[in-house]
């Protein structure tokens, strides 16, 4: 069995990978904001699972961010105000991955693409 700094490692690389992923998918307007928003949450939750395991906090298999934050919270680990903003991207994982994104939320002025760069830069960074 890993060692929690072992996982934390092997959480923070996939999160890298997410996140080139993501910086690629970022600069093509042609790419779906569902596909952008995608990878943007999986970066954030495994740098948030990871910080976590690195606590050996103990987390449910979940894709909600809100939850893991809370997590980090209650245990208090300080993060970034950024996460706050993040925290929208929950849907993303699942519902959004199935479906379009609701007519009312348009295409959220294309998920304001270089403010979504810098939030979740700064939380894996923060990892």
């Amino acid at each position: 069995m890993a060692s929690p700094h072992d996982y934390a490692r092997l959480l923070i690389l996939k999160a890298s990978a997410d996140f080139t992923a993501f910086q690629v998918l970022l600069s093509n307007d042609n790419v779906a904001d569902e596909i952008i928003g995608f990878h943007a949450q999986q970066v954030i939750e495994k740098s948030l699972k990871a910080v976590l395991s690195l606590n050996s906090i103990i987390y449910r298999k979940t894709h909600d961010l809100t939850e893991l934050t809370d997590l980090l919270s209650d245990n208090g680990i300080e993060f970034p105000l950024s996460l706050e903003n993040a925290i929208e991207l929950t849907p993303f994982a699942v519902e959004f991955r199935y479906d379009f994104l609701p007519p009312e939320t348009g295409n959220v002025s294309r998920m304001e693409r270089p403010e979504l760069r810098e939030i979740v830069s700064s939380i894996l960074e923060w990892a």
